[in-house]
């Protein structure tokens, strides 16, 4: 067989082992669900992907948080095949493929660094089924940023080192990275390439790599410019409070979970088993972080066989792990004297890195091994006898009683009797033995070749074997899927969609997990991560609610883009104050309130109770809120406000709402006693056509959640969108009758539409010709 043709074969092996942790699932038509998935992910995917079936792009979400802009519908350029068909089985079928992907562009990474096919295979494999990586599966965004991650450092290299085609290269690499939005993993993955080039090519090619990060930033501006208008009056523009930024933070202890899987909680049931508290204090960001030690023994390998490259990765990845270890090397007290940073959050996203330079390790580790080098061999031995025995021998922890109780106290909660951290201490112990055995069997390998019984290309194949079937063996379970039935809406919540839409108002769900009930309901359940999301699927939780139209205010902000004006506080979600808690509501423009908890208040009239039978014991109860405010309207009163606090402040006053009143900011105009009424109103999602009639200059006021972007025409002609009580649209209307339109599209979208076809002509000249001019 040819080289390139091996080459191909290799590329294609490894990317049919990285699919196998998902081919049974995905061939039954089942979809995944775990997490944000099903919760945020495919929900707002499925909106967007409609919306390009029906001809539309869906910028702004009218249905959650009172309206809010959505993901840009033509960032990620893999997404848009979501309109071919928008069920979350394909939305999960091409999720997946980017694990395979991970392999191949990893694979193709190791080539360019001078790799072996078998050391590029087994790297690759390393990347792809690590713990980190399978784990970004449930955190989207994040795993397709990973998958072009290996892509980005090969470009920048070729940029470096060549230039023209290079940079073109390394532009579109870079763009379709960035255009996923996980740029915390992109930033990394970029860093990693320039360190790489400039360690190969020297200062010569820092101007061409300055063009290619400027090309392929400019390639990614149609999706960076939407995205960052989603940050308008959210925690991120303002910045996250110094503990919400190093959140999700490393802790030292749970490094262990390199070596073995189970460590916080069993692996093939993430929910339904899991201890990790006491370690974590709470459910982890980032699931799993393993590595196992076959891959660590050939990381060793590789780091001790030296060279130009481990050179420049091996602080890398030591400068990933500090971050990620957060509070524990006094990342918080650089968060407190340097404000920029506060608009990220979770250090743990920082492991990308040590994950990444592993694998690069791990790869040459392969290919010195594969070329019978004796030191190699050497470090294999040690690193996998020596970890692997003790691993192996973890079963035998029970009979020295005093050391497997101190281990069981220092991993699980408080309170936890003998005979509860049994089953879980079992499964741990289990786990390590068996990553343990594949670690030894590494180690008699290595001693094989050593002895000369066995071919060091052989010995490279079967450590390269080892080592992945240990990460299928550790991951597979990590995803689990659901069937198709998951994510059809129950008959209780489409009547409860019904009854909203036909209302005109907007849904509020009591939080289910500030809830007595749901925490007793769900207490018996066994399979408890299905039960959850089923049940955040009937309370109509963002983003559960997208596929049945249902409008909702005032819910848990999962992304810190909400403008906090729309969001409460704890008490308030749990519905324990009902007195304060009304009125926020009405002025969220909320006619219903759904509760698993029965409630209790004279503005509150029973209208049913809901007992969808996947979710039993569970029931849901869904009020009518007394005097909901309109949702649209031709304002009788109006007055002016310099800004949105004191525009809250006026609309908080009693029955200014109630009399159709509004506060309008950037107005000078006051108004009483004004009558008019709304002749026809239709809307989509980002739009508003309606008829109005006014007996005098007005306003008229959709509850609809103010950004900039919203734009209007009277009658044909542009008046600005205002905003009315702090948080909702105005626009000034004449008196008599006028039609009048309000359309959303993301400030500087053209601007931003622009500069990408810009940077796509030059990265094409450039590939065309094989040079950029200057460069």
């Amino acid at each position: 067989m040819s080289g390139r043709r091996a080459t191909l074969a290799g590329a294609v092996f490894v990317a049919a082992l990285a699919s196998l942790p998902f081919v049974r699932g995905l061939a039954a038509g089942h979809a995944f669900y775990f997490r944000d998935l099903s919760r945020q992910f495919f929900p707002v995917r499925r909106f967007v992907a409609e919306g390009l079936r029906a001809g539309e792009l869906r910028f702004w979400d009218p249905y959650t948080h009172e309206g809010i802009p959505t993901a840009a519908p033509l960032a990620y350029p893999v997404d848009l095949l979501h309109a071919l068909a928008p069920q979350e089985w394909f939305f999960s079928l091409l999720l997946a493929l980017h694990v395979p992907l991970a392999a191949v562009a990893f694979f193709a990474l190791a080539r360019d660094l001078g790799l072996g096919r078998t050391a590029a295979g087994g790297g690759a494999l390393a990347f792809a089924l690590g713990g980190f990586a399978l784990s970004c599966l449930s955190l989207y965004v994040h795993l397709q940023a990973g998958a072009w991650a290996p892509l980005v450092v090969l470009g920048l290299r070729r940029a470096a080192s060549s230039g023209g085609r290079g940079i073109a290269y390394a532009a579109g690499a870079l763009g379709l990275a960035i255009s996923t939005t996980a740029l915390e993993i992109v930033a990394q993955a970029a860093l990693a390439g320039v360190i790489l080039a400039l360690s190969a090519a020297g200062a010569r090619g820092s101007r061409r790599l300055v063009a290619a990060l400027l090309l392929g930033t400019g390639l990614a501006a149609a999706s960076i410019v939407p995205t960052l208008g989603q940050l308008e009056g959210g925690a991120r523009e303002a910045g996250f409070p110094v503990e919400m930024v190093v959140a999700y933070s490393i802790r030292p202890l749970s490094l262990v979970q390199t070596v073995v899987g189970n460590w916080h909680f069993d692996l093939n049931d993430p929910m339904g088993r899991f201890w990790g508290d006491r370690l974590l204090g709470g459910y982890p960001y980032v699931l799993s972080l393993y590595l196992g030690v076959p891959v660590l023994a050939l990381a060793a390998a590789g780091a001790a066989c030296g060279g130009r490259t481990v050179v420049a990765l091996v602080p890398l990845g030591l400068a990933g792990l500090l971050v990620s270890l957060g509070p524990a090397v006094g990342l918080d007290r650089l968060v407190e004297i340097a404000p920029a940073l506060r608009m990220f959050r979770f250090p743990c996203k920082a492991f990308f890195m040590v994950h990444l330079v592993a694998a690069v390790l791990a790869a040459q580790g392969l290919d010195a091994l594969h070329g019978a080098r004796r030191r190699a061999w050497s470090v294999v031995a040690l690193v996998a006898l020596s970890l692997g025995g003790a691993l192996a021998a973890a079963p035998a922890l029970p009979l020295a009683p005093r050391a497997a109780q101190a281990l069981a106290s220092a991993l699980f909660p408080p309170g936890w009797s003998s005979t509860a951290m049994a089953a879980p201490l079992d499964a741990i112990l289990a786990d390590a033995a068996r990553g343990g055995i594949a670690a030894v069997a590494l180690g008699l390998v290595a001693i094989l070749v050593s002895q000369g019984r066995l071919a060091p290309s052989k010995g490279a194949c079967a450590a390269a074997a080892l080592a992945a079937a240990d990460l299928l063996r550790t991951g597979a379970g990590l995803n689990p899927m659901a069937s198709p039935a998951f994510y059809a809406p129950s008959a209780e919540a489409r009547d409860v969609a019904a009854r909203v839409r036909a209302s005109g108002g907007r849904l509020f769900t009591c939080e289910p997990e500030f809830s007595p009930a749901f925490q007793r309901a769900r207490a018996g359940i066994r399979a408890v991560d299905v039960w959850t999301m089923a049940a955040y699927q009937e309370a109509l939780l963002p983003n559960f609610q997208l596929a049945l139209a249902v409008p909702t205010a005032y819910s848990l902000d999962l992304t810190g883009l909400v403008p906090e004006s729309r969001l409460l506080d704890e008490p308030a979600l749990s519905c324990r104050r009902l007195d304060a808690l009304l009125p926020r509501l009405r002025r969220g423009g909320v006619a219903w309130v759904l509760s698993a908890d029965p409630l209790s208040h004279p503005e509150l009239r029973l209208e049913r109770v809901l007992g969808p039978p996947r979710v039993a014991p569970l029931t849901l109860s869904l009020y009518a809120l007394a005097d909901p405010i309109p949702m649209r309207f031709v304002a009788a009163a109006a007055r002016p406000a310099a800004d949105s606090g004191e525009a809250e402040a006026i609309a908080r006053e009693p029955g200014f709402q109630a009399a159709r009143g509004v506060a309008v900011e950037a107005s000078t105009a006051s108004l009483a006693g004004a009558r008019g009424e709304l002749l026809e109103s239709r809307a989509g999602p980002g739009w508003f056509e309606l008829a109005v009639a006014a007996d005098r200059p007005s306003f008229v006021v959709v509850r609809e959640g103010y950004a900039r972007g919203w734009a209007a025409r009277v009658d044909g002609d542009p008046r600005p969108v205002l905003r009315a009580d702090g948080r909702h649209c105005a626009v000034a209307v004449p008196e008599g009758t006028s039609r009048v339109t309000i359309q959303y599209r993301p400030p500087h979208l053209g601007a931003a539409l622009l500069t990408s076809v810009l940077c796509a002509a030059v990265s094409a000249l450039a590939w065309t010709r094989g040079r950029v001019a200057g460069v």
